[in-house]
């Protein structure tokens, strides 16, 4: 018999053998009343690709920050030598100046998207994670660009680990659980306030690939 205590109120199919009935799972869900201030972080993402295109874009101080406590500037990725590429580096120091006019603003870059795990840099996730020497590389020059433009932390957007149509491998899994435990090491050594937040899948199928409970650790 399970080690359950009959509730009288349960069928007695139920009842007689110790089995608690639950209600049903209900999601909790957004809608036209949902107020979005009443979170304790409201992040925007900053698309800095899409800066140098003729039209629709929105310059740095144009930027409507009120609502929102942290903006995350995508993407500033990585190359073959695992170093973070400084492409966009005069559009980083602009948005990273609105802290100065908007005090508790919190400003990160975001590492990934969809286009590194395509062809042909699909690759470089895997190869920097399973190796303890390329994943220095990374978190010695992610600490560095936080320093250089003031920031306050990295939203890593891997897509996807162990994913065999996007380059992965079976071990990415527990390799990036490492490197977030190893950048966590780093940060707290250097500003023990740098935030690291990974993007999770809402598709199975690619969440399957990650370690969500050693992430959390």
């Amino acid at each position: 018999m399970v080690g359950v205590a009959a509730n009288q109120s349960m069928p007695a199919s139920a009842a007689q053998y110790g089995i608690q009935v639950l209600k049903p799972f209900s999601r909790p869900k957004c809608s036209e009343n949902t107020d979005a201030m009443s979170h304790d972080r409201r992040i925007g993402y900053y698309e800095l690709f899409k800066i140098h295109k003729g039209c629709h874009t929105i310059e740095p101080e144009s930027l409507i920050i009120e609502p929102f406590t942290h903006i995350n500037l995508a993407f500033v990725n990585f190359g073959d030598d695992f170093k973070l590429e400084d492409e966009y580096g005069d559009i980083v120091d602009r948005v990273s100046f609105s802290k100065f006019t908007h005090p508790g603003l919190r400003v990160n870059i975001a590492v990934g998207g969809w286009m590194l795990n395509d062809a042909p840099t699909q690759h470089l996730w895997t190869q920097m994670a399973r190796s303890y020497e390329n994943r220095q590389i990374i978190i010695n020059s992610v600490v560095k660009y936080l320093k250089d433009y003031y920031l306050d932390g990295i939203d890593i957007d891997w897509e996807y680990p162990s994913a065999s149509d996007k380059g992965g491998e079976p071990q990415d899994a527990a390799n990036f659980v490492t490197l977030l435990g190893e950048l966590r090491e780093a940060f707290d050594r250097d500003n023990p306030g740098w935030e690291i937040s990974p993007t999770l899948p809402t598709s199975y199928s690619y969440l399957r690939g990650f370690d969500p409970a050693g992430m959390a650790k």
